[in-house]
């Protein structure tokens, strides 16, 4: 019966710091975490670890040693089909053929400031 109430106690006391913790610096630990701690040097240790980066291109940038790479390249946000060709040149090319033809251009920056693919074709 001590044992029991022993735990009970233990347990009790630490969501009692864990709660004062949540207070003070809001940092909320996670059930897996909340077992592994023993010691206030470990708690300290759970909470001075940094936050994973919330975008994978934060969590490369890093890594300098896969910056460094020449076949590596690290852009903040998605390419699309429109960057690459203007990253090698052929967009201007792309582009005049598709007015000569009287094909729709379909640049981002365009689509931006005509109103999208409805103002523009009524799809």
């Amino acid at each position: 019966m001590a044992i029991y109430s022993a735990t009970a106690e233990r347990n009790l006391t630490k969501c009692q710091v864990l709660k004062r913790v949540f207070q003070l610096t809001g940092k909320r630990l996670s059930d897996s975490r909340l077992r592994s701690f023993s010691t206030a040097d470990t708690l300290r240790a759970l909470l001075i670890t940094p936050p994973k980066p919330k975008k994978v291109v934060d969590a490369l940038a890093q890594k300098e040693e896969l910056l460094d790479l020449p076949n590596v390249a690290v852009y903040p946000k998605r390419l699309s089909i429109v960057d690459k060709e203007k990253s090698v040149g052929r967009w201007k090319i792309i582009e005049q053929e598709l007015k000569a033809r009287s094909l729709p251009v379909f640049g981002k920056d365009e689509l931006r400031q005509g109103g999208g693919l409805k103002a523009k074709f009524g799809v």
